[in-house]
């Protein structure tokens, strides 16, 4: 059974399947699929295609974030969103490196739009 749709302030929004803005490949996960998705920022970005992840450790290691920063551009570049987490090291990299080139990035958090 599917969620309905939820209010949240401004600028948060719950997405759900069906609604224009949930990403419709996650349904592909079957019953595993989430049946809502809280999100802040331009969800527009939910739809940019290609996509690819960039995701590591937050302990990262000066050539993990050299690589980072010389991928992460390359990418956007190329016109791919990147996607990964918002913790410290190579996720944080990744976001910071697409973000100067100009790149579109999504952040996937496990916890709750309250916990950034």
């Amino acid at each position: 059974m599917l969620l309905p749709p939820v209010e949240l302030s401004s600028p948060d929004l719950a997405l759900v399947p069906g609604d224009g803005v949930f990403p419709e490949g996650l349904l592909e996960l079957g019953k595993h699929a989430p049946q809502r998705l809280y999100a802040r920022g331009n969800v527009a970005a939910l739809q940019v295609r290609p996509r690819i992840a960039i995701v590591g450790t937050r302990r990262a290691t000066a050539y993990g974030l050299r690589v980072t920063q010389e991928l992460a551009p390359a990418f956007a570049r190329a016109g791919a969103c990147v996607v990964s987490g918002l913790a410290s090291g190579i996720d944080g990299m990744a976001h910071r490196a697409t973000l100067a080139e100009g790149g579109t990035t999504i952040a996937v958090l496990g916890t709750g739009l309250n916990r950034i």
